[in-house]
């Protein structure tokens, strides 16, 4: 269901986002979506927003522009249980070099995703993502973790980690949360990610809004 609901959110926030509003209106555009969705549940919701807005961070005052980037990681709790996602917008048409960098994102999230089967250990895949981006001109990228389970308690990010030191193998029946997340200073934060449910034939997603870059304003 917090995958569900957090969806609306983006989607309101998809919607009716515009240039000129500041970083709470747009949290304010994603909550009233989630809230929306969520009239007539019986259990708790609660939402976290981890927004970046602007190719080098704003301030939580400064405005929406025409050209900026924004990153929306976004955690929903229902009932106390913790959903985890992230999508990534431009207020309006993204330049070469940020709609790049996405395409990038996607690209070894595709690699990534590939390699997210039972039978895999997690270090396989934070190895499979690292040198997808790599091959793709991040050579020096360095990143702690892919992802993590998700979904146990209030907690968005959950062991098992998706890092290069886990050895935990994956195993039908685990729900992880896989991502990309890419941030250059001057550039965009941009970080990509779904909930899987592992099921013996694969990662099944949780998740239906496309993972491209949107234009919103």
């Amino acid at each position: 269901q917090g995958i569900i609901l957090s969806e609306a959110g983006l989607e309101r926030l998809q919607v009716d986002a515009m240039a000129g509003m500041r970083q709470g209106d747009l949290i304010a555009l994603y909550r009233q979506g989630v809230a929306t969705a969520a009239s007539g549940l019986s259990h708790p919701v609660a939402t976290a927003e981890y927004v970046t807005l602007g190719a080098k961070a704003k301030s939580t005052d400064a405005k929406a522009m025409p050209g900026d980037p924004l990153k929306c990681d976004m955690v929903c709790t229902v009932g106390g249980y913790a959903s985890d996602m992230s999508r990534n917008f431009t207020f309006g048409s993204p330049s070469a070099e940020q709609a790049e960098l996405h395409a990038i994102a996607e690209r070894a999230f595709d690699d990534g995703l590939a390699a997210l089967v039972p039978g895999a250990t997690l270090t396989h895949v934070h190895r499979v993502a690292t040198d997808s981006l790599a091959r793709q001109g991040l050579r020096t990228y360095r990143r702690g973790h892919f992802g993590h389970g998700v979904g146990q308690s209030v907690f968005s990010e959950q062991w098992p980690f998706i890092a290069a030191d886990s050895d935990v193998v994956i195993e039908a029946g685990m729900v992880l949360a896989f991502e990309i997340p890419l941030y250059i200073d001057g550039l965009a934060s941009f970080n990509l990610e779904d909930q899987f449910l592992i099921t013996p034939d694969g990662a099944v997603a949780m998740n239906r809004l496309p993972r491209r870059l949107e234009r919103i304003g």
